[in-house]
């Protein structure tokens, strides 16, 4: 410990560094979920849910060749 303290390497720095980027990713997160979704009109409500209709569809018909070879 003493030799790697003569070389410059502190613990308990490091830590604090680790715990300052857990605290700010944290913030970030938080700021990211509070963004609220924007409305959609009826065409994009319908546009929406053919594509959920259509990856669902695609995913089906991909099923074999993902079973066979791995994704």
């Amino acid at each position: 410990m003493e030799s790697l303290k003569e070389k410059g390497v502190s613990f308990k720095r490091q830590t604090e560094l680790l715990e300052q980027k857990q605290e700010q990713l944290a913030e970030e997160e938080d700021e990211e979920e509070v963004a609220p979704k924007p409305k959609l009109g009826w065409f994009g409500w319908i546009m929406s849910g053919l594509s959920t209709v259509s990856d669902y569809i695609f995913s089906i018909i991909r099923m074999p060749y993902d079973l066979i070879f791995g994704k």
